[in-house]
């Protein structure tokens, strides 16, 4: 009888054990991190009597969770590359919308400047438009200082991010570390048993940092876990976990840098090519990225405006006939400023004006009269230009300088009426000091018959020439020349506009890459996390039937103790 009340004994033992675990996996059925357990049974020991073996009943051998390894890394996988779009997503559509928007990008400050200008060109004795001109200039400046601002600030949050995140990481190597060697006392207590509960949660942790950083792990034969994170570096080693650290300054672009901290407490940098994946990875990628070549690409904008609008501006005459000074200033970091806050002081005319005699006879015209150069130090002061006259050859073809040239080179020049009289010649000269124009001249010039003097030219200063505002014009064409991205040869290829809208073009193509990768990486985590808790996952229906099924299992055995207990009480009568 006792054989029979043993073998009722252990069925309700492994009954009992398939109850708990199964009302623990019901229990745990919305706990993120479970994994399915089950209780694994083996047939007990056969005992030989009378010739034959009779069983012995049940064994429970263990408790397994469901785990399949590909499936978690799968899951892993996706999860990372997930996090890591979505923290480079939250970023560049910061920069995206700031840049794209019409009423704060550069876009319409830079229309309404340069709108100013050729309001200057058409009216420029009037002192409204001239400080109209300023004005604007004075807020496309500062649209350029509030997008600088607003890198800065998106800097800054990135920097805090990437602080909070390494806090974090710290965070879940001690966790890891910790769940290491409560995995290894449990195995040494229980003979070798798994703990599953606590692989759970150490596996938890493991996938939260994942979702930080990119992760990979070791399993090592006592249970615990190497952790090595981003492209190979140690971050846990059983129960040692290493600690990361922060540097401002010292991270590529100026940011803030990511240190390893030794034992001795000393930090070492680590290069951000370790350091991949998760939302760590994408933040670090998007201020190496995006971030550092926007502020590199407005800066250069600024610049390139502010230098082409500066020589340009010296090169005209202000309302008091002095030569223009730098409109804008330009700091060592590509910030600009107004160099200037007086009206008078734009320099609308042109230097030089060119004169025809009214005794001329033949169709030549000059146009285009421009200066091209004056000395470094010659802003605010009085042009010094003498009056040059060229008279025609018309034996050699050639226009030639009448009196003194006072040093202005060179002093005659070829021009051929049959060849150039339709396109005309672009001629350029130099004098002391720096100085030097070009002009065009087109036509057919020639000799007065009756009195032989030969068509001529005057160039002569323009300092009365108040109401000129040639410059004005040529400081407005600056809105449509190529100033900008220079191809192989070193030529300019873009507008400033261009640039800019190279610029926002570049940042929203990024910003729809990473936004289409994080809704890839969201579908495929999703049914990744489908293929896997169809393994490990808790399907009530299923429990609910072992549930049931467990119950009469319970209470057969029970059913076997008892009739064991009545057939023991019979013999015992028997033997009364």
């Amino acid at each position: 009888m006792s054989s029979l009340l043993n073998i009722g004994l252990t069925g309700l033992y492994a009954a009992q054990a398939q109850l708990t675990t199964t009302s623990h996996n019901i229990s745990n059925a919305a706990t993120p991190g479970y994994h399915r357990q089950s209780v694994q049974q083996s047939n007990a020991q056969p005992l030989l009597k009378g010739g034959s073996f009779f069983g012995q009943g049940t064994a429970v051998d263990s408790v397994q969770r469901s785990y399949s390894q590909y499936l978690e890394s799968q899951v892993m996988l996706s999860d990372n590359r997930r996090a890591e779009y979505a923290a480079y997503n939250q970023q560049v559509s910061q920069i995206d919308n700031l840049l794209a928007d019409p009423k704060v990008g550069l876009a319409p400050a830079m229309a309404d400047f340069f709108a100013a200008v050729q309001d200057v060109s058409a009216n420029p004795t009037n002192i409204a438009s001239r400080q109209a001109m300023l004005s604007t200039g004075e807020s496309l400046v500062g649209r350029f200082g509030d997008l600088n601002g607003r890198l800065d600030d998106i800097s800054k949050g990135v920097d805090a991010d990437i602080d909070a995140t390494v806090t974090s990481i710290n965070s879940y190597a001690r966790q890891i570390a910790e769940f290491n060697q409560r995995i290894i006392d449990s195995r040494a207590v229980s003979g070798g048993a798994t703990a599953n509960d606590l692989y759970d949660l150490r596996d938890k942790a493991v996938a939260e940092l994942n979702q930080l950083v990119r992760v990979t792990t070791l399993p090592q034969d006592d249970g615990s876990i190497s952790v090595f994170i981003g492209n190979g570096q140690r971050l846990v080693l059983g129960n040692d976990a290493a600690q990361l650290g922060t540097a401002p300054g010292a991270g590529e672009g100026g940011g803030i840098g990511i240190t390893l901290i030794g034992r001795d407490g000393t930090a070492s940098p680590l290069s951000e090519t370790l350091l991949a994946g998760g939302s760590l990875g994408g933040m670090l990628a998007f201020r190496r990225e995006q971030l550092a070549s926007t502020r590199t690409s407005l800066n250069d904008i600024a610049t390139s405006l502010a230098s082409a609008f500066n020589a340009q501006h010296r090169l005209g005459l202000d309302l008091d006939g002095k030569l223009g000074r730098d409109f804008f200033t330009i700091g060592g970091s590509g910030q600009i400023g107004m160099a200037f806050t007086d009206p008078t002081l734009v320099a609308a005319a042109g230097g030089v004006i060119a004169s025809t005699p009214p005794g001329n006879v033949g169709s030549m015209r000059i146009s285009d009269v421009r200066l091209t150069g004056v000395s470094s130090d010659a802003a605010g002061t009085a042009l010094k230009f003498p009056s040059l006259t060229y008279t025609f050859n018309k034996a050699g073809n050639q226009f030639e300088i009448s009196g003194a040239s006072a040093g202005f080179l060179p002093t005659s020049f070829d021009y051929d009426p049959v060849r150039d009289a339709g396109s005309g010649a672009t001629v350029q000269l130099s004098g002391p000091g720096g100085v030097s124009l070009s002009f065009k001249i087109s036509g057919i010039p020639d000799v007065n018959a009756d009195t032989g003097v030969a068509d001529s030219f005057t160039l002569s200063d323009n300092a009365g020439g108040v109401a000129d505002s040639r410059n004005a014009a040529l400081l407005g064409a600056l809105q449509t020349t190529k100033l900008m991205v220079n191809d192989a040869s070193g030529k300019p290829t873009a507008t400033l506009n261009n640039a800019y809208a190279q610029l926002v073009s570049k940042l929203g193509n990024k910003a729809r890459e990473v936004q289409t990768g994080e809704k890839a990486q969201d579908a495929l985590l999703a049914q990744a996390k489908a293929t896997r808790d169809s393994v490990s996952g808790v399907n009530l229906d299923e429990e609910a039937a072992n549930l049931v099924r467990f119950q009469q299992a319970y209470q057969a055995s029970a059913r076997v103790m008892s009739v064991a207990q009545t057939l023991f009480d019979t013999m015992l009568a028997i033997g009364r």
